[in-house]
């Protein structure tokens, strides 16, 4: 409540969430009648991004530090262009337990074992909290030639640009930008 004093203190008459969630959540800890009668206007704008800039960095060359996983993303690249069964699965984003990554390691792991007409590859960029874990579970489940873990990126749009498929197993998100991201490289 102190939050929304400030604001009327302030004579804001605007709020702007990045989700419809947000903005419902806003309200479901704020009473709206208080919102009203203080003249305060809610208002959805989600995220902005700029295509044009995504197309251009998306034509960067990809770097990888890392000489034995760039070696490794450059055979997959060599091999899908003849392979049309191999998909790259892209996942972007911290790594945290409301990510729920182990859900998508667990799924990519059965569509591995299971699938006959798909060979998949998973490059997750990223980092944070789970990263230990999940470079265990990988060691041991002898994932690391399929499941690439290449940390954070200051462009990820070229990885956009090679994959085919975006990775998303979120418990929760507002809006999720990388959906956005991912329909302007489509």
């Amino acid at each position: 409540m102190k939050f929304i004093e400030k604001i009327v203190k302030h004579n804001i008459t605007k709020i702007v969430f990045v989700s419809k969630k947000n903005e419902e959540t806003f309200y479901n800890i704020i009473d709206k009648k208080y919102i009203e009668k203080n003249n305060i206007k809610t208002y959805v704008i989600k995220n902005y991004i700029d295509g044009d800039e995504i197309l251009r960095k998306s034509e960067e060359e990809i770097v990888i530090e890392d000489k034995e996983k760039k070696e490794l993303i450059k055979n997959i690249l060599e091999e899908k262009k003849n392979d049309d069964s191999i998909k790259i699965l892209l996942n972007v984003g911290r790594h945290s337990k409301e990510k729920n990554l182990n859900t998508m390691i667990e799924v990519f792991k059965n569509v591995l074992e299971n699938s006959k007409n798909i060979i998949p590859y998973l490059i997750m960029l990223g980092d944070g909290k789970e990263t230990d874990n999940i470079q265990k579970y990988i060691k041991e489940n002898k994932l690391e030639k399929r499941i690439i873990l290449l940390g954070k990126k200051k462009n990820p749009y070229p990885y956009f640009k090679i994959s085919d498929y975006i990775f998303l197993t979120s418990l929760t998100e507002g809006y999720p930008v990388v959906f956005q991201e991912a329909m302007v490289m489509r």
